[in-house]
């Protein structure tokens, strides 16, 4: 700053006497102030402050858009001027920011969004809102987490209305038999609910909501109702009360009817029922009803030859164990009975089963017949019987007026066959001539 001091005015008159005007400089120094990046390049134009030699000076950040200041370097923010120029830097970092929204399936807002803001490259994080009523579905935009960018970023979390179906499970009077389940779900999505198997209690019918169906905004209940059920057990068991055959349990509602029905089982024979009766009522307690049987045994009746081929159908006998049995013999046409054998044939019936075997043996005939020459009968048949492969044995007749000429058709002695066998006598008819000798006389 120029200015005068002491002596002549910077102006005026000449005196006689004279004068001296003396000019009077101060030193200035300069601050130059900066505005820069991270990497020192200008965010603003720079401003130069000058003043005096140690008079003072004030700097100040300056407010950039997308900028943050950091730090100070280089000269201090406030000090003092010097002879030498000085330079107040002012550094900033850039920021980006990343917007967070809450939006359900058709991009209306849920929740208020969230601006976070950041240094470019430095990190980010961001976490879904519990929202009532929602589920989290996805993210979309920039992703939940990453890094600040120069420009600005948006994540979005989308959720899906939720619609829940309340399951009860009833008896007949509402009253609960399990606890509810509660299930959730997108609204308009599927779901499907299924009975429980409730010990006691049969599923009827469901009430409400249907059983399968689509989650809605407003809650829905199923109601699924049970009758109460009651068991019969029927059991099978000899007369020792030993189990013949697997127990049946039948199930059906209090009060209503059950009928149960006696079991064919090999080897024995109902005799009595015990316990609950063959048909009526279920009821709340276990009801049992138990079919008694008799141990069976069996005969059976065989008939055959020698070689034990059968000659008739065999006949099966049955019976309680330890009572009796009889069997008969058979006549049959060409056979000869001849004896009985495995069990006697008569006796008791036992749990094993037994044979009666009848055997018999096959028999053949002989004819002899006793013809002329022109088969006329000169005598009734004989009929001669024996065992197959027996011998057998004819004999020739004598018939006055006849002599015997051959055997015909079987051989006159052989074996017995199972076929019939014809022995003929044939013999032919004698005439008789008188020769008389005689005299004269």
């Amino acid at each position: 700053m120029l200015k005068s001091k002491g002596g002549a005015p910077a102006t005026g008159e000449f005196k006689p006497e004279n004068q001296t005007v003396t000019y009077v400089y101060q030193q200035q120094g300069t601050v130059t102030v900066r505005y820069v990046d991270m990497d020192d390049k200008e965010l603003a134009k720079p401003v130069t402050l000058t003043g005096g030699v140690n008079e003072p000076y004030q700097t100040e950040p300056e407010e950039i858009s997308g900028y943050k200041f950091v730090e100070v370097k280089g000269a201090p923010a406030a000090g003092k001027f010097k002879a030498e120029s000085q330079t107040v830097t002012y550094v900033y970092q850039q920021q980006g920011t990343v917007t967070v929204r809450y939006v359900d399936m058709e991009d209306k807002e849920l929740a208020k969004p969230i601006t976070l803001t950041g240094g470019v490259n430095e990190p980010y994080q961001t976490e879904p809102e519990e929202i009532s009523g929602y589920k989290f579905v996805e993210v979309k935009g920039a992703p939940a987490s990453g890094e600040f960018k120069a420009e600005s970023q948006t994540v979005t979390y989308v959720y899906q209305q939720q619609g829940t179906v309340t399951v009860r499970y009833v008896d007949m009077e509402d009253k609960e038999l399990a606890k509810p389940v509660t299930l959730t779900g997108g609204v308009n999505e599927p779901y499907q609910t299924e009975p429980e198997e409730i010990s006691g209690y049969k599923f009827v019918e469901v009430k409400g909501a249907p059983a399968a169906g689509e989650f809605k905004a407003e809650s829905q209940t199923v109601t699924y109702v049970y009758q109460q059920q009651g068991t019969v057990t029927v059991r099978y068991v000899d007369m020792e009360d030993k189990e013949l055959a697997k127990p049946v349990t039948l199930t059906g509602g209090v009060n209503e009817p059950y009928q149960t029905e006696p079991e064919e089982i090999s080897g024995y024979k109902f005799v009595e029922v015990k316990g609950a009766p063959v048909s009526g009522e279920f009821k709340a307690e276990s009801q049992t009803v138990t079919y008694v049987y008799q141990q069976q045994g069996t005969v059976t009746v065989c008939y055959v030859d020698m070689e034990d081929k059968e000659l008739a159908k065999p006949v099966t006998l049955t019976g309680g164990v330890n009572e009796p049995y009889d069997t008969t013999q058979k006549e049959f046409s060409g056979y000869k009975f001849v004896e009985v054998k495995g069990a006697p044939a008569a006796g008791e019936f036992k749990a094993e089963s037994q044979t009666v075997t009848y055997v018999y043996q096959q028999q053949g005939t002989v004819t002899v017949r006793y013809v002329d020459m022109d088969d006329k009968e000169l005598a009734k048949p004989i009929t001669l019987t024996g065992n197959v492969n027996e011998p057998y044995d004819t004999t020739q007749k004598e018939f006055s007026g006849y002599k015997f000429v051959e055997v015909k058709g079987a051989p006159a002695s052989g074996e017995f066959k199972p076929e019939n066998q014809t022995v003929t006598y044939v013999y032919q008819q004698q005439g008789t001539v008188t020769v008389r000798y005689v005299d004269t006389e």
